[in-house]
C-alpha cells in the first residue's frame, strides 16, 4: 500500500509540476494563468493527449505534434522535479498533514522561484512574499505545537538571518540569485 502513495505523489506532484510551468511561463507576460497549453511556435491548442505531465514529452520525442517544433527539456524537468519532490516529501511528512500541505506549498514555491530566476536573474516581489507568509503558516504551526514564544522568535530570527544572507547573494542581477547564493556560502564557510 505504500507504494501506492508514492506513485500518488509521484503523479501529483507532476501534475503540479506541468501547473507550475505555466506559472513560469505566464508570469508577467500579461497572460492569463487560466489559459489552455498551446504551441509556442504554431499556436495550435493542445489536445488532452499531449497534456499528460512526463509521459507526453517523452511519448512526443519533445516535439510539438503539430510542427514538430522543439519543445523546451524544462518543461521536462520541472514536471520531474516536482513529481519527485512531492514524492520525498510525502515520504517524510506523511502522518504530519499540516506540514505535509506546507511542505508541499513551499516546494512548489521553490521549484518555481528557481526556474524564474535562473531564466530571468530576478526573483519577482510576488513569490517572495507567498514564501514569506507560508514561513508565517509555518512559524504559527510551530507554535501552535510547543507553545513557546521564545523559542519560535529563535526560530524565526534564525531563519531570518537566513533570509538576508540570501537576499545579499541576489543583490546583482548578472547571474542567477541561486549561482551567486552558492558561491557566497562556500566563501562563508571556507572563512569559518
Amino acid at each position: 500500500m505504500e507504494y501506492f502513495w508514492y506513485g500518488v505523489f509521484l503523479v501529483f506532484g507532476s501534475i503540479v509540476g506541468s501547473f507550475l510551468n505555466v506559472v513560469i511561463y505566464r508570469l508577467h507576460t500579461g497572460k492569463s494563468l487560466n489559459g489552455r497549453s498551446h504551441c509556442m511556435s504554431c499556436g495550435k491548442t493542445l489536445s488532452w493527449k499531449e497534456l499528460f505531465p512526463i509521459i507526453s514529452w517523452i511519448v512526443l520525442k519533445g516535439r510539438c505534434w503539430g510542427c514538430s517544433s522543439h519543445i523546451p527539456s524544462r518543461y521536462f524537468i520541472v514536471e520531474l522535479i516536482s513529481g519527485l519532490s512531492f514524492m520525498l516529501v510525502w515520504h517524510l511528512f506523511a502522518p504530519l498533514y499540516v506540514l505535509l500541505g506546507l511542505n508541499l506549498l513551499l516546494i512548489s514555491l521553490f521549484v518555481v522561484i528557481a526556474v524564474y530566476d535562473i531564466r530571468h536573474t530576478i526573483i519577482p516581489d510576488e513569490l517572495s512574499i507567498l514564501v514569506g507568509v507560508t514561513a508565517i503558516l509555518f512559524m504559527g504551526y510551530e507554535y501552535a505545537l510547543t507553545r513557546d514564544i521564545a523559542y519560535t522568535f529563535y526560530r524565526c530570527l534564525r531563519d531570518l538571518v537566513w533570509v538576508v544572507f540570501l537576499e545579499d547573494c541576489t543583490t546583482s542581477r548578472k547571474e542567477s540569485g541561486w549561482v551567486l547564493a552558492m558561491r557566497n556560502l562556500r566563501y562563508r564557510l571556507g572563512q569559518s
